[in-house]
């Protein structure tokens, strides 16, 4: 393998400040966000090299660092806009094998195929870049275009938007003609009182824990654990919602919340225990016209998105049933909705908490707690981002997931389906695939 760099020369700014401060609420400081793509033929440097300068344009916080200074209330984080040059890596490799070994949404790895950036280790490191740009380029002609995202940046939505915009820039799309992205305000939150924390606390954000002691509590549960990986056709995903609905015009629910349903009843099957399932929800367009949820949400490059564990039924000891979790889960979420000043109080003790924790140098741990299961669902949002070429020719790959955490994203598929990739401990896997396997078989019958 040969390996070569090339700098480029951002675009000026269309911000116009000389720096984006860092809300206490998004400020998730460890980790980082990876997409693979694959392409079936080489990029033109030439036009990628343009395209990366005017995106830049559009997004300065790609071009910055992170830094931090004193301020009246602990430390303020904010992102300076210098307009850093940005470095492409690229790789010339002689394998004659596939990039990945399968055409799933999640690898084992990515790591072949991106720099990975890591804020929590870099904090006022001037050379040290919130975006990072691979390329691999192979003898059958393939070409893998690596990203990686500081996630203090912004959330998987921001990220997934940032990809849209590079592809559409790559494939010919004019700067002011792409979604013109924001980075503030802002949700105006508030200093929360004792009983507000005790109300709305989460132990997957207090207690904190050193970088090393966090990263090695991930890394335990994948070693106790084994993945499993599934992917659901669109005929499946509609049924699911159909067999979780309610009977009462109320008893609304989503292809997702049938989806989540059933695998929590796959891991009760399982004998796995779920008294709660932590949601990520993005409340981007949940109050467009409260006072303090500014209008530009929507497209706000930061993170706009928390967790919230929802208690849900056991199992009906008579017969299974998608319905009980189902309705639970969309309940928790339209309450969110119903109630602006409830949610104000929710975020700000978020808020808190992530605020003491970057103030301390400590990382948060999201891994699911006894009787818990995480979902962290992209089945509404394309990944699989062409860059001008053929959109069926193109797949979109990334990694990760833990112990009773599911991740959920449409397939490479030509007619994509919901891939849902969790790990379980080791042993109950090949549990859950079969009786995954029986319902197939069997035509859900034992759910309706």
């Amino acid at each position: 393998m040969t390996t070569e760099e090339i700098i480029i020369t951002p675009s000026p700014s269309l911000y116009g400040k000389s720096d984006v401060p860092i809300a206490p609420v998004s400020r998730w400081q460890m980790g980082s966000i990876a997409s693979c793509h694959v392409f079936p033929g080489p990029l033109d440097m030439d036009r990628f090299k343009q395209t990366v300068a005017d995106l830049a344009s559009l997004y300065p916080v790609v071009c910055g660092r992170l830094q931090r200074r004193e301020g009246p209330d602990g430390f303020e984080y904010f992102i300076a806009l210098n307009s850093s040059p940005i470095k492409v890596t690229i790789d010339n490799s002689a394998s004659t094998s596939p990039p990945f070994p399968t055409n799933a949404v999640i690898q084992p790895t990515t790591f072949t195929y991106i720099d990975n950036v890591d804020p929590a280790t870099q904090l006022n490191n001037p050379d040290a870049p919130l975006l990072s740009i691979r390329i691999t380029n192979f003898p059958s002609g393939q070409t893998v275009l690596g990203l990686c995202w500081a996630h203090i940046v912004g959330d998987g939505n921001a990220f997934a938007t940032f990809t849209k915009t590079f592809s559409d820039l790559y494939a010919g799309a004019r700067v002011d003609e792409c979604e013109q992205p924001t980075f503030e305000p802002h949700a105006d939150l508030l200093e929360p009182t004792k009983e507000m924390l005790e109300k709305h606390e989460f132990k997957q954000l207090y207690p904190y824990f050193d970088l090393a002691e966090g990263w090695g509590i991930y890394g335990k549960t994948a070693q106790e654990s084994e993945e499993v990986q599934v992917t659901f056709t669109a005929e499946e995903m509609k049924l699911f919602k159909s067999l979780a609905r309610g009977e009462g015009e109320d008893e609304w629910v989503s292809e997702q919340d049938g989806l989540s349903s059933y695998w929590v009843n796959i891991l009760r099957l399982c004998d796995v225990e779920v008294n709660g399932v932590i949601n990520s929800i993005n409340y981007r367009h949940h109050f467009p016209n409260h006072p303090r949820f500014p209008p530009n949400l929507p497209t706000l490059v930061a993170n706009v998105a928390q967790m919230k564990t929802t208690p849900v039924p056991a199992t009906p000891p008579t017969s299974l049933s998608l319905k009980p979790v189902a309705l639970a889960l969309r309940k928790d979420l339209e309450a969110i909705k119903a109630d602006p000043e409830d949610t104000v109080e929710w975020l700000s003790c978020r808020a808190h908490r992530m605020k003491q924790c970057c103030d301390e140098g400590k990382v948060h741990v999201l891994v699911p707690g006894e009787g818990e299961c995480f979902v962290n669902s992209n089945w509404r949002y394309d990944w699989n981002q062409s860059f001008g070429f053929p959109k069926d020719s193109t797949t979109f790959h990334t990694s990760f997931t833990i112990l009773n955490f599911l991740r959920v994203f449409r397939s490479n598929e030509k007619v994509p389906g919901a891939e849902c990739t969790w790990r379980m401990t080791t042993g109950l896997g090949s549990r859950a695939l079969e009786e995954i396997a029986r319902d197939r078989k069997e035509g859900w019958v034992r759910w309706k």
